[in-house]
């Protein structure tokens, strides 16, 4: 698997470099409902293409794509693969659960759309495969999209979900039962 090209991670004197070129950088981002894509809008999707192109990130937590739409993961990942191609015949991966999209240059692996007991709305869940030659572990992502909005109306929900994902952490802390992370994997 390639790393991606290091030497395009060079200083550019402003708060987006990294400190160190074997840095994980993790983009959240939220374009309001599939905007990323030039045919839906295109302004929008430039200024997605230029944040990609500017953060250079490894991993994308998207949130508002798809959801009673066309869009898809495979969209994601041809449209990344057109703004960040990773080279050669080396892809994106993305997985996608509700309207959120882990978007990664790394394999992803134990994905899952749903917490065991389930929350009030679905999630995307991965295991990052992280390159051994840069990280000791590899990294859990949890991409959660609360309810927005309606103050007291939405509260219910947005406790809910916050349970739902307590308990999965709980269980993955625990072996034998829905999922078993290694000791010690750090998550978001």
């Amino acid at each position: 698997m390639s790393l991606g090209n290091t030497s395009s991670w060079a200083d550019t004197g402003t708060f987006i470099d990294r400190q160190f070129p074997t840095d994980l950088r993790v983009v959240s981002f939220n374009p309001l409902w599939n905007t990323i894509f030039p045919s839906v809008d295109s302004v929008q999707a430039a200024k997605f293409s230029r944040l990609v192109t500017a953060l250079d990130g490894n991993i994308y937590n998207l949130q508002e794509i798809g959801l009673h739409t066309p869009w898809n993961t495979a969209d994601v990942v041809n449209l990344m693969n057109s703004i960040a191609s990773l080279g050669g015949t080396d892809s994106w991966h993305a997985h996608q659960g509700r309207d959120n999209v882990i978007v990664s240059k790394y394999a992803l692996s134990l994905t899952s759309t749903e917490t065991t007991p389930a929350g009030e709305r679905g999630m995307a869940l991965a295991l990052v495969d992280l390159p051994d030659t840069r990280c000791a572990t590899d990294f859990y992502f949890m991409k959660n999209h609360y309810a927005c909005c309606g103050g007291l109306t939405n509260d219910p929900f947005r406790q809910q979900q916050s349970d739902a994902i307590v308990n999965w952490m709980r269980d993955a802390r625990s072996s034998g039962r829905t999922i078993d992370l290694p000791p010690g994997t750090p998550w978001k």
